[in-house]
């Protein structure tokens, strides 16, 4: 995947000037002041996304004293818009001591309890792309018609509760079709309420409005309702806009939840891509960082060059790491060794899938000057590199590795039936490195053999068929798959496929771990995508031959991301060839004998079922060393299968027993068959 090289850049939306009104009349300090204010409203255009033309519908201000108590409310009235200016009215208590006012504008406040302003106004909350407009004025000197507090109400500048997000390219390769923005809220609040300094975040200072930078510095992340849910729903095709978006603000919650831009567009006028951009930018320290998106700015992405094409599928995209992300963009996601041409900083891996809670280490270098070439790990921070949804504990490991390596120890968390993803982050000077992390259950992976059965002779062909589901992403690519059969009996075919041996230990769960070989299979990333889906899945056909008569086996296929894949062929059964057994006289005796030319059977089975010859014995010998030999030569036909022959004969009512080996008897030495009476 190509690169996307961008611009944001950030622009506060509310306008920040002064202008005359005309004075309140004097009254008397405990009575109502009918006040004449004026506040800017917001361009129309500002609101397109959240239904209708940004006007004030309603607007009320929340009167609290000094020590931030409510006072009073009021509704402001008789409205008058005169260009980007509103003036109203709105009668109030005259006081000399100090007020706080929060104008709360598109916004019904209700019946308000006692409270503080951070209670009353903190928990105003709008939803439905309703939009909400506030600001916060201080009136050291109380309320009445003198210029203090004429001063104070000129130009009121009212604050969106949402954030603008644009997008452009103007380049001679590249036409942007329009974008779209994933992960956002259901609610916003009204007020800007600062859970870090305490208070409410100040925008404005003077007659200037602040900058992102000045806002972050007073500690303001954002202040999202503790209720709001994320919209992680992906648009449709035809859901991509060229128009200003909308949406209320957000702080970056620092997980798999990101909120982040889909590109559509076509690069050198060809078919329709999809990018996936980050909302991040380089901070002072000139290390990648995601904005906060911030209420009342204006996010502006800029596409400065496009170097190819994107992911032919929203879903695709968006499963992917962002292209604008140098950290984690897919053009670098699988560059480990990162150099801004003054340093580098290396890591081991950029993302890994974990299924199991087993331990994983991942190795860092960082070098501050690529001149000398020494490392000094010490000076890598690794603050963001800790416990999440997917790691479960963190220990960084002493010393370094011959290549001057440091390691951290990372043990996962117990994977469940949701896939997770943490994303942590190195930071070695200026450089910046994201590795991510995804905890999920084993993916299914499906074996076959094919034939089931295959004759029993060398070099009969088999086909190991592995099926894997079809979306696997591409961060798991190249996929490495061991195949071992438990009989060794299989090699590759290699008129047909290339697969080297893999000599370690064994994968088959009966041979414990033990030496044993077997066959990798490599997957690239581009090779899967061009098998064509079958019923949600992808088809690897890995083909061998097998190496002995006796070929048949369970195989096993494994690899770290999946189950352990198992699946097994026979041989069929073998024509049984007979061979013939020649006995010499000479060459067979018997003991505990009876004589008496008693007949005696040949079996093949201990169970004397099957007959084959039958023969007899006859004494030799002289008194002091008399002997039965077999009176004549015995000539049969066995099964080349049979290795043990049987023989029994029948005495006075009682059976008598003996077996010997065939190959015994084939030698051509002698041997005596001792009888054994049941």
């Amino acid at each position: 995947m190509k690169k996307i090289l961008f611009g944001i850049f950030v622009l506060l939306l509310s306008a920040c000037s002064n202008e005359e009104i005309a004075e309140s009349p004097q009254l008397e300090e405990g009575d109502t002041v009918e006040l004449t204010m004026s506040i800017n409203v917001p361009e129309a255009s500002s609101a397109r996304s959240f239904g209708e033309a940004a006007t004030i519908t309603s607007l009320y201000l929340v009167v609290f004293d000094k020590q931030g108590y409510l006072a009073e409310s009021a509704q402001a009235t008789d409205f008058n818009t005169n260009g980007d200016e509103t003036t109203f009215k709105v009668t109030l208590h005259q006081t000399t001591s100090k007020r706080i006012i929060h104008f709360i504008a598109n916004y019904e406040i209700g019946d308000l309890a006692y409270g503080s302003e951070s209670e009353i106004i903190g928990r105003m909350t709008v939803s439905g792309n309703q939009d909400a407009y506030w600001q916060r004025v201080e009136l050291e000197s109380g309320i009445a018609n003198d210029e203090a507090t004429t001063a104070k109400m000129k130009r009121v500048p009212l604050l969106r509760n949402f954030a603008k997000i644009t997008a452009s390219a103007n380049l001679p390769n590249f036409t942007l079709e329009g974008f779209a923005v994933v992960n956002t809220l259901s609610k916003g609040t009204v007020a800007p309420y600062n859970t870090h300094g305490g208070g409410f975040a100040n925008f404005i200072s003077g007659e200037a409005c602040l900058s992102y930078d000045a806002i972050a510095a007073q500690g303001y992340e954002g202040f999202v309702p503790g209720d709001a849910t994320i919209n992680s729903e992906l648009p449709a095709e035809d859901a991509f806009q060229d128009t200003p978006y909308y949406m209320y603000e957000r702080r970056h919650p620092g997980d798999n939840t990101t909120t982040y831009i889909l590109l559509k567009g076509k690069y050198n006028k060809g078919a329709s891509t999809y990018y996936k951009l980050d909302m991040v930018y380089k901070n002072a320290g000139d290390v990648l960082t995601y904005y906060n998106l911030l209420r009342n700015f204006q996010y502006a992405v800029t596409i400065n060059s496009v170097t190819g094409n994107g992911y032919s599928t929203i879903e695709e995209a968006a499963a992917q790491p962002a292209n604008n992300n140098f950290s984690g963009s897919v053009l670098t996601k699988s560059l480990l060794n990162i150099s801004d041409g003054k340093e580098r900083l290396i890591v081991s891996f950029t993302d890994t899938t974990l299924v199991n809670t087993d331990k994983i280490i991942l190795k860092y270098k960082y070098i501050p000057d690529i001149n000398s070439n020494n490392a000094n790990n010490d000076a890598v921070d690794l603050t963001l590199v800790k416990q999440g949804e997917v790691i479960g504990t963190v220990r960084k490991l002493s010393g370094q590795d011959s290549q001057g390596y440091s390691s951290i120890e990372i043990t996962p968390n117990e994977p469940g039936n949701l896939t997770l993803t943490q994303t942590v982050t190195l930071i070695g000077g200026s450089l910046s490195r994201d590795v991510t992390f995804t905890l999920r259950m084993e993916q299914i992976m499906e074996v076959s053999c094919s034939p089931t059965k295959v004759a029993a002779n060398v070099g009969e062909s088999v086909d190991v068929s592995i099926k894997i589901p079809n979306g696997l992403s591409e961060t798991l690519f190249p996929l490495t798959f061991l195949i071992e059969a438990e009989a060794l009996s299989l090699y590759p075919n290699a008129s047909e496929d290339y697969m080297p041996v893999k000599v370690g230990a064994s994968i088959v769960p009966s041979k414990n771990g033990a030496s044993s070989f077997g066959f990798e299979k490599e997957l690239t990333y581009d090779d899967y995508k061009n098998i064509p889906v079958q019923n949600e899945n992808k088809e690897i056909v890995c083909h061998f031959l097998t190496n002995k008569e006796e070929s048949g086996s369970t195989v096993y296929v494994h690899n770290k991301y999946f189950n352990l894949g198992e699946a097994s062929f026979a041989n069929d059964e073998p024509v049984i060839k007979n061979k013939t057994v020649n006995i010499k006289k000479e060459n067979l005796r018997a003991s505990n004998y009876p004589g008496y030319n008693t007949s005696v059977s040949v079996y093949t089975d201990s169970n004397y079922s099957n007959e084959v010859a039958s023969c007899s014995f006859e004494q030799k010998g002289h008194s002091n060393n008399k002997y039965y030999q077999l009176r004549e030569d015995l000539k049969f036909e066995i099964p080349t299968t049979v290795q043990t022959l049987y023989f029994r004969f029948s005495s006075n009512n009682y059976y008598a027993t003996a077996s010997t080996l065939v190959s015994e008897l084939e030698s051509g030495t002698q041997k005596t068959l001792f009888f054994r009476y049941d």
